[in-house]
């Protein structure tokens, strides 16, 4: 980050009233950190390791040739939750959401699946906090892709406002049926 981004955000962080909105973060130089919303309050994200992005990116590759033609799959896109704009490390919504969306920020009811890829250092939040704030709200799928002490994925889908275990796989061939069917080489996964 450049001496002009960093003193743009500082600048902007002092002059800042009231709650962070999806709005905002259009504000915040786009070469500067990254930010996420949690209630209201501005939060830095921290920088993925090379291994995560790897690990995101090979999930994208074998979710697009199953996802329907009226649903698109992305990175770290920008998901509106109430008081919060939480970027899932993989996402499923509807193209029309990631179009119209000058940050990809789309609303919570058009993400049909939300993945978090769990990071060193950060596993509360991927773990308990944005699972949470995504069942609130009602994004239908969560997947959490643990990668420590091996790669493990974990599936699960809504069910009475809470998250519930459907599959949980760490190598092989995983075959699902929703939220569309699908079919993941987890071998292929980086390790």
């Amino acid at each position: 980050m450049s001496v002009e981004v960093g003193t743009e955000v500082a600048r902007l962080l002092a002059e800042h009233v009231g709650d962070w909105t999806a709005e905002d973060l259009l504000l915040l130089p786009p070469d500067g950190p990254h930010f996420e919303i949690v209630d209201g309050e501005l939060v830095e994200k921290p920088v993925a390791s090379r291994y995560h992005n790897q690990l995101g990116f090979e999930l994208i590759l074998q979710l697009r040739p199953f996802v329907p033609s009226a649903w698109q799959a992305g990175y770290e896109g920008g998901t509106q939750l109430p008081r919060s704009v939480r970027f899932p490390d993989v996402f499923v919504s509807t193209a029309v959401a990631t179009r119209r969306q000058p940050i990809a920020a789309g609303a919570a009811a058009d993400v049909v699946l939300a993945v978090e890829i769990v990071s060193p250092g950060y596993e509360r939040v991927d773990r308990v906090d944005k699972p949470a704030e995504y069942a609130a709200a009602g994004i239908a799928h969560f997947w959490r892709l643990e990668t420590e002490p091996d790669l493990l994925l974990q599936v699960h889908r809504l069910d009475g406002g809470a998250y519930r275990l459907i599959a949980e796989q760490g190598g092989g061939v995983l075959r699902l049926d929703e939220p569309f069917p699908l079919v993941l080489d987890l071998d292929a996964l980086p390790r």
